[in-house]
């Protein structure tokens, strides 16, 4: 009972380190120059932290609570560094990977803050909807977290994985080290419109080809939140919605053609 115990507390304390790891801020490389040294320590966090270093260009305490997720940034160069320091020997390489060498990273390019980003999509997909007659989206903070969670998860993982139980989702990925402007996002989605048939039955045109589009502008989803988040040099953004469309049985009521 005892060992049970205690591995339930230690299996209790990565999972939070985990957390800790996921939660940590994304953007804080976004506007200042930060540098890798050689001698990376991530203590207990091992495989996500030495990702930071490499791939977020540094991790300290301080550069994580320097700025949120939401793009609130109060830090300057000399206060916020994100450096990653110490004893190479203890970093462990999760099986099955192999990490690259650190090297020194060089400035990267400024980015549009999150809520500029967040406004840009929203803008895009109410140009759409607008085309088809439908009602204009607005941005909701608690879809805006939980797609800001998505997004860092997927570029923790450097894949992506929809939730099938969560609110409607688009994702999208973009290896390409030009700043983002929200609209190629969208964009992609909605130029799904060219394998949907606006003449034939709705629900037997339902599919992975078209899912992107029909959410874009289905009629009874309301409220939008984006997240955005970095891994090298590729960018994930993650669109929720709700109500969340794509409803087998609801297509007919919700996929409206162009106005003429």
């Amino acid at each position: 009972m005892m060992l049970e115990i205690k591995t339930v507390s230690w299996l209790l304390l990565v999972y939070l380190a985990f957390l800790v790891c996921v939660n940590a801020d994304l953007e804080c490389k976004e506007d200042i120059f930060k540098e890798v040294k050689d001698n990376v320590d991530c203590g207990y966090f091992t495989s996500i932290c030495i990702r930071k270093c490499q791939t977020y260009q540094g991790y300290t305490t301080k550069c994580a609570f320097a700025t949120d997720s939401f793009g609130k940034k109060i830090f300057n160069k000399n206060g916020c560094s994100c450096v990653c320091k110490g004893n190479s020997n203890s970093v462990i390489t999760p099986i099955g990977h192999t990490l690259p060498p650190v090297q020194t990273i060089s400035p990267v390019q400024t980015f549009a803050s999150l809520n500029a980003f967040r406004n840009t999509i929203l803008v895009i997909h109410n140009n759409y909807r607008k085309m088809h007659g439908v009602p204009y989206l607005k941005l909701n903070q608690e879809l805006n977290f939980y797609a800001q969670q998505r997004a860092e998860m997927w570029a923790q993982m450097g894949m992506l994985m929809k939730n099938p139980f969560g609110p409607g989702e688009n994702p999208y990925w973009a290896y390409n080290t030009a700043p983002p402007n929200g609209e190629d996002a969208v964009k992609v989605w909605y130029n799904e419109i060219k394998d949907w048939n606006f003449k034939a039955n709705s629900e037997t045109q339902a599919s992975p080809k078209t899912e992107h589009f029909t959410q874009v502008i289905w009629k009874s989803t309301s409220e939008l939140g984006v997240g955005r988040a970095y891994n090298l040099n590729t960018v994930y953004v993650v669109c929720s919605y709700y109500n969340g469309g794509n409803i087998f049985g609801q297509y007919g009521s919700n996929v409206m053609p162009r106005l003429a």
